[in-house]
């Protein structure tokens, strides 16, 4: 009987579980806690710089930012617009080495029967036009076929 008595203190849920007790969870609950703390840290490092360490740098950052940003913002709108002035006209192009010094406007004047001119140039008719979307966009009966 003796013997019986050791082998169930030896299973008993205490002892089982010992192992896992207090001392092994809060060494693992101090690591997560320490790597939190360490990648948060890392990547919070500007924003500590720019708002703890030295603010005055921060303040002109900020400003020099705005300052790029009305830049940009106006020299974006000039130059965009005269540059998409003339997107509509046909362009002249200089001649490829095969062409024999034509034009590509000569060129689609003198092939406007071939089928791939005609379906590059020929306009839509109005039924082939969809209708403007509405506030919502596409309707469901547009995509009925």
């Amino acid at each position: 009987m003796p013997d019986m008595d050791k082998n169930i203190e030896r299973l008993a849920p205490q002892k089982l579980l010992e192992r896992f007790s207090r001392g092994r969870i809060l060494l693992c609950l101090a690591a997560a806690a320490l790597l939190h703390v360490v990648i948060i840290g890392s990547l919070s490092t500007s924003y500590i710089y720019y708002n703890w360490i030295n603010p005055e740098a921060g303040r002109a950052l900020e400003e020099a930012a705005k300052k790029a940003a009305e830049g940009t913002s106006e020299e974006a709108a000039t130059p965009a617009s005269a540059a998409t002035a003339d997107t509509n006209q046909v362009a002249e192009t200089k001649p490829r080495d095969g062409d024999s010094g034509k034009t590509q406007e000569q060129l689609l004047e003198e092939h406007k029967d071939a089928p791939v001119v005609k379906e590059i140039t020929e306009k839509a008719t109005p039924e082939e036009i969809p209708d403007e979307p509405d506030g919502l966009g596409i309707s469901i009966e547009d995509t009925n076929l």
